[in-house]
């Protein structure tokens, strides 16, 4: 029997550390699946307006006349709207005349890699009120599949008083802007005074078949109008035709 030298010791000793179980070693974040993902930071409405307007909040935009107004921003809502967030600002004009008007803006952002960044942005999708003011908005989960802006823009004009609204919907991938100057309240009191008779009438919005939209007016004049979807936007299919404007 040969004597064991200390190189086969050595040898054997590999051997049955090599035969024994192991415990697993502990994976390191993002070896296996990838860069570990980091959940982004809260988003306010301040820090999205910054993203929105990173060369400050005053921008020049079309009037809607092939022109164009300056407008100084300020900060509204910060809507949730599936993984994305939607930020509306409301514009002022610089210029305050009676016809001049004021504008709504929206914009996308959504969070990749930690990160919130600005996907898109429409800065005048509305105008607003007269004297460079800018809408009345409301947010609507009712009206449809998705959130709905209600922007409302009033004026009194010798003694007629009329408020109407654009409807605009956030939808998943960009806003749209379903119905324009719908007739929520109208009413001639500055013209009648206490002699009357007062015509007054006020608009209530409700869902309708098919993702349409029912105005009940009621008042002088009252009646019901219905909209109908037809290629993103809403089309009145029935209703008195003195509720199309004031």
């Amino acid at each position: 029997m040969r004597p064991i030298t200390p190189l086969a010791a050595a040898a054997a000793a590999l051997s049955l550390l090599a035969g024994c179980e192991q415990p697993p070693r502990p994976t390191p974040p993002g070896a296996a699946g990838g860069p570990a993902s980091r959940p982004p930071p809260e988003l306010t409405t301040a820090s999205a307006f910054a993203l929105a307007f990173p060369a400050g909040a005053t921008i020049t935009a079309p009037d809607g006349d092939g022109g164009s107004r300056r407008l100084t921003y300020a900060p509204g809502q910060l809507i949730e709207i599936g993984g994305r967030k939607a930020l509306v600002s409301l514009g002022t004009s610089d210029d305050d005349c009676h016809i001049c008007t004021g504008a709504m803006a929206v914009h996308y952002l959504s969070a990749r890699d930690g990160v919130w960044r600005l996907e898109a942005g429409w800065p005048a999708i509305t105008s607003g009120k007269g004297f460079g003011q800018p809408p009345d908005v409301g947010v609507r989960r009712d009206l449809g599949p998705h959130p709905v802006l209600v922007a409302e823009a009033g004026v009194t004009a010798q003694g007629y008083t009329c408020v109407i609204a654009d409807l605009v919907e956030l939808g998943p991938e960009a806003p749209q802007v379903l119905l324009e100057d719908v007739v929520i309240h109208a009413d001639n009191r500055g013209v009648v005074g206490d002699e009357g008779p007062v015509e007054e009438t006020d608009a209530t919005l409700r869902a309708g078949p098919d993702d349409g939209l029912i105005a009940d007016y009621e008042g002088s004049p009252s009646g019901r109008a219905t909209y109908a979807r037809r290629d993103g936007k809403l089309v009145r299919t029935s209703g008195p035709e003195t509720l199309d404007a004031c």
